[in-house]
């Protein structure tokens, strides 16, 4: 029988250091895009309102940014905003 780890607290779940370590991943291979950029400016302030919002029970996501791909055929993307990424790579 193959015993499963133990899950980490809430809280731990969601330390700043695996906010930064989710943040990590979520940039990267895309520190070009304007989305990213502007989310790495006030890193430290971002990650602390995720952190608080995320601990306090009042964390909501965004709203999407849909736009239209056209290769390799025609199809409308949704994407979540990064903070959101963020809470989706703990």
């Amino acid at each position: 029988m193959k015993l499963r780890p133990a899950m980490p607290s809430f809280d731990a779940l969601f330390s700043m250091d695996n906010l930064y370590c989710a943040w990590s991943k979520v940039a990267r291979g895309r520190s070009a895009k304007s989305s990213i950029l502007n989310f790495y400016r006030n890193l430290d302030q971002n990650l602390l309102s995720l952190a608080c919002d995320l601990q306090n029970g009042t964390y909501s996501p965004g709203a999407y940014n849909s736009f239209l791909v056209k290769e390799p055929k025609e199809r409308v993307i949704s994407a979540s905003p990064v903070r959101d990424r963020v809470v989706h790579r703990p």
